[in-house]
């Protein structure tokens, strides 16, 4: 499972990017508050990614987190979203990615629209 899309770097190259999801780590706080963390790499191409070969396989173009909380939460990660015997916490964080826009904001990670012109793969 990934997502290719157009992306366009802050040195004005457009890239058909391949994102996948690492990981996802489901948490909850001391003082009870939860957390879902959502690992990804972003490749410059499907083929740079090349999963068939290990040796292959090129560095990210981007790598990081983002931390998703609250209401997000509530909606792509509670257990009674995860009961349901068609979602599973990576299942959940590709819908949760395609619904999120990361273009404004100091907090902002990779700056990108993940809610435009995304497929899946």
């Amino acid at each position: 499972m990934a997502i290719k899309k157009s992306i366009t770097d802050v040195n004005g190259i457009t890239y058909d990017s391949y994102t996948r999801i690492r990981k996802v780590v489901l948490e909850t706080q001391y003082d009870g508050t939860t957390l879902a963390e959502i690992h990804l790499e972003i490749y410059a191409s499907e083929a740079l990614r090349s999963k068939d070969d290990d040796l292959a396989r090129k560095q990210p173009l981007n790598k990081g987190l983002y931390q998703v909380t609250g209401d997000s939460y509530n909606t792509y990660f509670a257990d009674s979203v995860l009961a349901n015997a068609d979602n599973s916490p990576l299942k959940q964080a590709y819908a949760w990615l395609k619904s999120y826009n990361d273009t404004e904001g100091r907090e902002s990670m990779f700056h990108i629209d993940w809610t435009t012109g995304t497929t899946d793969v």
